[in-house]
């Protein structure tokens, strides 16, 4: 479909009725050009902002009637919200349906928590930990009508086919034809469905795409119709050198390429999730990354152009890691870990509920932390990597260095812990802001 425009709204862009109708703006002033995006579009819905984190909270409840309390409060919420968008009766009666639907199902939930663990029934289990996303896609849809902009929720789960791990799926070239069959009806009526984010099908199962994966639905979507343009919406404006949170003169990175940004993403950048560049690479998706607050802000491109720069562009940091050394049992290392090339192996710790990794609590691995490098030519440059380590070192960190082992866009060092926010900042002056690095003008 020509000038297919993807939109995508995370969870702090939904993170209440007023930003939900906002966003509901952002999609209608696409249409008359204001954001020179494109028409037909789709919309991909994140859970709303910490609705997800709550869902794990339950589910790892030690008392279920508690939890039960909660989860009542939860949904109730999400009913206040629709109230407060001014939503017609079919709209209250769409998500009352649901709701009620949630609720047997966590009813469900909490009488399984008396058998073993063996007995569990996971599907249903991942059934509640992405309710979110169905919630918020209802509650944006209904803030499309209330714009008299026609649009209708669907679960991605319907459609869009995906293969591996049940809570680290990822679709394939093969979910393009389920993905038109189910969305083309809509978008030539002039409709706007609005899709879950986070859920996908394999064999009639229901599956997940891991924490960030309604970056993969969209870019998914958008791959499906030959290279249509998406847009993360989130809450800060573009891609950074540094988190800005820990370092405030982080830089904007107005242009970056695939790989870079699935490098930067790969290694700690919380913006954007790694495996959403699959399906932008397959088609030449073009990626802009935009603050829903401050719209009109200077934003990121990403794409397929080389970049025109060497050196490190960004450093990135994960906190939440295990690291095993180079000599460690293969049976003592799960299956999900990365290969540091001789100088060990990292496992991160991305699971949405202690029920979604089967078995990978079982291994031990030591607490570490992981600071990264990332830029063209970066694993290419052994003084940089010695430099790096040694920055930490001076400061009495214990750790590894290691180059990635598959392309040459980051070098990295293993810590003991995580350096506290003085540390990045000092980190960040010396090496990003050398003359000679820069960073790419804004193209917008």
């Amino acid at each position: 479909m020509k000038n297919l425009a993807v939109h995508k709204f995370g969870g702090t862009s939904l993170g209440n009725a007023e930003r939900i109708a906002h966003a509901a703006g952002l999609v209608a002033e696409s249409r008359s050009g204001a954001l020179k995006t494109k028409e037909p579009r789709i919309v991909v819905a994140s859970a709303m902002s910490g609705v997800t984190d709550e869902l794990a909270r339950l589910l790892n409840a030690d008392e279920p009637q508690w939890a039960r309390r909660d989860f009542d409060r939860l949904i109730q919420s999400h009913l206040a919200y629709l109230e407060e968008l001014g939503a017609n009766l079919e709209a209250r009666c769409e998500l009352e349906q649901l709701a009620e639907r949630a609720a047997a199902d966590f009813s469900k939930w909490s009488s399984s928590q008396t058998g073993a663990r063996s007995s569990l029934d996971f599907r249903l289990v991942r059934q509640l930990i992405s309710l979110g996303e169905l919630l918020s896609a209802h509650l944006v849809a209904a803030a499309l009508r209330e714009r008299d902009i026609p649009a209708r929720v669907f679960d991605a789960a319907d459609f869009l086919s995906a293969s591996g791990p049940f809570d680290a799926a990822m679709p394939s070239a093969a979910a393009d034809a389920g993905i038109k069959e189910a969305l083309r009806p809509q978008l030539e009526a002039g409709a706007v469905p609005v899709v879950t984010g986070f859920r996908a099908r394999a064999d009639d199962d229901l599956v997940l795409l891991g924490r960030g994966g309604s970056d993969l639905t969209a870019t998914a979507l958008a791959a499906a119709w030959g290279g249509a343009d998406v847009t993360i919406w989130t809450d800060v404006c573009g891609i950074r050198s540094a988190d800005p949170r820990c370092v405030p003169s982080a830089a904007l990175l107005a242009h970056i390429d695939y790989a870079i940004a699935s490098e930067m993403a790969r290694r700690g950048a919380g913006v954007l999730h790694r495996r959403a560049i699959e399906p932008a690479m397959r088609t030449g998706v073009r990626l802009q990354v935009r603050c829903s607050q401050q719209p009109d802000a200077a934003f990121s491109v990403i794409d397929g152009e080389p970049m025109k720069t060497s050196g490190p562009l960004a450093l990135t940091s994960m906190g939440d890691v295990r690291y095993w050394p180079a000599g460690a049992r293969k049976d003592k290392i799960p299956a999900r870990h990365e290969d540091l090339g001789g100088q060990g192996y990292l496992q991160t710790q991305n699971r949405v509920s202690r029920w979604s990794d089967l078995g990978d609590r079982e291994f031990g691995g030591n607490p570490a932390s992981v600071l990264c490098l990332v830029g063209p030519g970066v694993g290419r440059d052994p003084e940089l990597l010695e430099r790096w380590s040694g920055f930490f070192e001076e400061r009495g960190f214990r750790g590894r260095a290691f180059a990635a082992a598959e392309g040459d866009t980051s070098c990295g060092v293993v810590l003991d812990r995580m350096p506290d926010d003085t540390v990045l900042r000092r980190a960040h002056r010396a090496f990003l802001t050398r003359t000679g690095f820069g960073f790419p003008l804004n193209r917008a």
